[in-house]
């Protein structure tokens, strides 16, 4: 359902401090930059400690070099993720993010699943993921491993990394990976409420509405060069910013010695 913006009024925040003052923006813009966006609070009590976390964030949204950064914790094991912008959601190449994300890590039979899970036992949960905004997007790698495990782990990420760069993909992966993304794409639309969020995002983004068959076609159209072009474009070790929780920051940062000199260089 959707309902006419000027229906929505501004509305006081009580308990604010009396220099924040929210204000509801009536209309949708096309884009948001780093610096325009809203930050919503439910407590007063933490508003300072907010501002303070906001201007370590605004580092990671603010466009520029790629980074690494680490967040020291007590946890059992190491959350990783490696990352890099990606296509926005007007791309046409967004159809061939889809067929390489299957191929990369996005399903069970993904070369970083079977490499470093199934064949070596290193991580529980490895997977590759993408997003698609209004002018930009993100592509990424999750790697969650032991300590003991941490670095033979990146190594292998690294090492795949590579060889997608070299061999993109066999006939047989492309095959699988396109039969698999048509596959989740008609199954999630047996979903009343996948539907309309599709309507909805359709309506909303301006990104015109594919019928099934539309979607299938440019998936079955991705070629292997396609797939070659993707990976030489996103996943550049240059491109590639690092982000970690674990407990020992000097473990973590020399793991990352296989990702690529840039990621060395941040550390």
């Amino acid at each position: 359902m959707c309902a006419p913006l000027e229906h929505f009024q501004e509305k006081a925040c009580p308990g604010l401090d009396p220099g924040w003052e929210p204000v509801f923006r009536p209309k949708m813009r096309p884009r948001n930059k780093a610096s325009e966006l809203p930050i919503v609070l439910e407590d007063a009590s933490v508003f300072a400690g907010a501002l303070a976390l906001l201007d370590r964030v605004s580092l990671v949204l603010a466009p520029g070099a790629p980074t690494v950064l680490f967040e020291r914790k007590d946890t059992e094991q190491y959350h990783v993720c490696l990352g890099a912008p990606g296509v926005s959601r007007h791309d046409d190449r967004r159809f061939a993010l889809r067929v390489l994300d299957a191929i990369i890590g996005g399903t069970s039979s993904s070369r970083l699943f079977q490499e470093i899970r199934e064949k070596r036992g290193l991580a529980y949960a490895v997977y590759s993921f993408s997003s698609q905004y209004a002018d930009t997007g993100q592509v990424g790698v999750y790697l969650g491993t032991g300590p003991d495990q941490l670095a033979e782990a990146m190594r292998v990420l690294a090492a795949e990394l590579d060889r997608m760069r070299e061999d993109p993909a066999s006939d047989e992966e492309l095959a699988r990976a396109k039969e698999n993304a048509k596959g989740r794409l008609v199954l999630s639309l047996e979903s009343t409420s996948t539907r309309m969020n599709r309507l909805g995002a359709s309506i909303l983004t301006g990104v015109p509405l594919l019928s099934v068959d539309e979607l299938i076609d440019r998936i079955d159209a991705v070629t292997i060069h396609d797939v070659r072009e993707l990976v030489d474009t996103l996943y550049r070790r240059e491109r590639l910013s690092v982000a970690g929780i674990g407990p020992d920051d000097d473990a973590f940062r020399a793991a990352l010695e296989p990702v690529g000199a840039v990621a060395a260089e941040a550390a």
